[in-house]
Formats: structure tokens, C-alpha cells, sequence
């Protein structure tokens, strides 16, 4: 069909198109439908051009099919690569918007996560400093009367030297008065050694009473008066029955008024303090077991020998 094309052709020149694909294939294969429809119509062959015109009309129609196949398939391929493209760019748009999204959160966590750490560091803080104050208001035998509201430390400061003192004046009276029911007040010499020691702790024992009153604490009239009702238990003109019965009021005074102290100031007397104050010295002396440790207010118990 070629040789003929090219007979009927004369000077004309086929376009040229790409034949590496079926779209350039069926568009050579339309110009030379044309061509050969066109060569009919101008060669005097009469045989020549019967067989042009058919040849090119029954090609023309089958190359004009089969390009517009090509063509929709292509537009179709266009569409659905803009399509693909779009959504490409669809699903880019989303992932940027996810990552930003992710960001933003991280962000936020992140913040979050600071401000949490923050409190946690400043709740950290407050339970630190509550510690220390608690540590700094402790007092040992005594509770805190509202856990809520400690005491003040200057509270605590003097309320540990009241009780220091007032648990030392304790001490004292219970020597004296183990001493006392150990030797027995009509076998004291008022010269002798028996009478020397008992006469330093009741000393001891005024001196402390003063150290009270200038802390400014326990200072009840009734415990005042109990003080300068106290005997000197080694005077010869002292019954020694007055003087265990002052020694043992001006104990349970000190009780007393320290609990309400420790009420003043925040606190709240344990048992095991106010049972000192309470207990009978000379029941408790009788219990104690052989080998046992001296007694800390520093008192020895002395027995007339013979």
C-alpha cells in the first residue's frame, strides 16, 4: 500500500509523526487513508483510483476508530493521572497536617510535661519544708494537738527548754523522795553526808523552779504556791510525812501544768509523759531490776549504812 500511496502522492509528503507508540501508528495509518482518498480523486487510472478510493475509505474508517480509542484512552490515562496527582497531593496536604497536628501535640505534651514537673518540684518544695518544720517542732513524749498547724518554731524553741527543765525538776523530786523512804527522815544526820545530798537537790530543785519562771512558762499561781509551800526536807523541825506530801503535790502540779503548757503552745501531752508526773516514785524504784542504768537527772541514792 505504500508503493501506492507513493505513486498517487506525487510531490506531497507524508507528516511526520512518531511511530514508536500505537497513537503515531494510527495516525500514519489516517494520513495514508487520506492520501490515498485524496490520490483517487486526482490520477486518470481509472483502475488505479477505484482501488485508492477503496482501500482509502476502508482504512480512513478503521484509522479513525481506532485514534479516537487511542485518544479517549488517553484523555482517560490524563484524567486519571491529574486524579492520582491530586490525591497524591491530597494525601501530602493530610500528612503535613497530621505531622503538624503531631507537633502541636508534642508541643502541648511537652508543656504539659513542664508544668507538671514544675508542681511536682514545687510540691516536692512544700513537703520538704514541711518536714523540716516538723523535724524543727518535734518535741519527743509530745504530739502536734492539729497536724494541720504546727507550731511556730520560736513555740517549739522555748516549749523544749520548758519541758527540759520541768522533767529535770521531776527527776529531782522523785530522788528525794526515794531517798527519803529508803534511809528514813528520823535517821538523818542533819551534819552528814545523807543530809548534805539531799539538801543540793532540793537546792537544785529551787533553782530550776526559778529557771522556769524566767522561760515564762508554767507559771500558774497554784504551781508558784506549791513551790513556797515546798519544806526543806532536811530541817530537824520538819515532819517527814509534810514534806513527801509537798514533794508528791508540787509533782502532780508540775503535770498539770505542763500539759496545759503544751495545749498553749501547740501540743498535745503524750501518756507516757503525763504518767511520769502521775506514777508513785517509790513503787517504780521497787520494780527496778538488778544491774539497771543510773537514773539521768544525775541523783545517787544513798542508804544510811547499819
Amino acid at each position: 500500500m505504500d508503493g501506492l500511496v507513493q505513486a498517487l502522492m506525487g510531490g506531497n509528503k507524508l507528516t511526520t509523526v512518531p511511530e514508536n507508540n500505537s497513537m503515531g501508528q494510527a495516525m500514519r495509518q489516517q494520513q495514508l487513508a487520506q492520501l490515498l482518498l485524496k490520490g483517487s480523486q486526482n490520477t486518470n487510472n481509472p483502475l488505479i483510483a477505484g482501488l485508492a478510493g477503496y482501500l482509502g475509505a476502508s482504512q480512513l474508517g478503521s484509522a479513525t476508530e481506532t485514534l479516537g480509542n487511542l485518544q479517549e484512552q488517553e484523555r482517560k490515562n490524563k484524567l486519571k493521572r491529574e486524579l492520582e496527582q491530586q490525591e497524591f497531593e491530597r494525601q501530602a496536604k493530610t500528612r503535613d497536617l497530621d505531622l503538624r497536628e503531631m507537633q502541636i501535640r508534642a508541643t502541648q505534651s511537652n508543656a504539659a510535661a513542664t508544668r507538671a514537673l514544675t508542681q511536682a518540684n514545687k510540691e516536692r518544695d512544700r513537703i520538704d519544708k514541711r518536714l523540716e518544720k516538723i523535724s524543727k517542732s518535734n518535741i519527743p513524749g509530745f504530739d502536734f494537738k492539729n497536724p494541720n498547724i504546727l507550731p511556730t518554731e520560736k513555740n517549739a524553741e522555748e516549749f523544749t527548754n520548758t519541758v527540759s527543765t520541768t522533767t529535770k525538776m521531776n527527776r529531782i523530786i522523785d530522788d528525794i523522795l526515794i531517798q527519803m523512804e529508803d534511809v528514813g527522815t528520823e535517821s538523818f544526820d542533819v551534819f552528814g553526808t545523807e543530809a548534805a545530798d539531799l539538801k543540793r537537790a532540793y537546792t537544785d530543785l529551787l533553782l530550776l523552779s526559778k529557771e522556769v519562771d524566767k522561760l515564762g512558762a508554767l507559771s500558774g499561781p497554784d504551781l508558784q504556791l506549791e513551790i513556797d509551800k515546798l519544806p526543806d526536807p532536811t530541817s530537824f523541825f520538819t515532819p517527814g510525812f509534810r514534806v513527801k506530801k509537798q514533794f508528791k503535790k508540787l509533782k502532780e502540779q508540775l503535770g498539770r501544768e505542763l500539759k496545759a503548757e503544751a495545749d498553749l503552745r501547740g501540743y498535745k501531752a503524750g501518756d507516757a509523759i503525763v504518767n511520769q508526773f502521775n506514777a508513785d516514785p517509790i513503787k517504780k524504784s521497787k520494780q527496778k531490776p538488778a544491774g539497771a542504768a543510773p537514773d539521768p537527772s544525775g541523783f545517787t541514792i544513798r542508804k544510811v549504812k547499819g
